[in-house]
């Protein structure tokens, strides 16, 4: 019984769409409104010298598309738009969206 329940319930989460986007969220020292993501970019090793070297976090709306987890090349286009259109780069996980160089 509690397989039924459970592969039900994976079900119904599937179907709605993904991740909710309600809600504020932190970001950094930014807080992301209803509709947003935190995009976070860790610059490469080659970057910038080492003080400059440091995560930049953002907000960002995701262009009508239903966000879920994914990462890298399984990502949708309207997430790895968020990273400058880097496919390999993107990994979201809830509402944070990290992207690497």
């Amino acid at each position: 019984m509690k397989s039924v329940v459970l592969t039900v319930l994976v079900v119904i989460t599937a179907c709605t769409g993904g991740t909710s986007l309600d809600g504020s969220i932190d970001c950094g020292t930014n807080t992301c409104g209803s509709g947003q993501v935190c995009v976070t970019w860790y610059p490469g090793v080659d970057a910038a010298p080492p003080e400059e070297n440091l995560p930049v976090s953002s907000c960002a709306a995701p262009d009508d598309c239903a966000v879920t987890d994914c990462s890298g090349y399984d990502c949708p286009p309207c997430v790895t738009s968020l990273c400058s259109g880097c496919t390999g780069c993107a990994r979201l996980e809830g509402r944070q969206l990290s992207c690497s160089a």
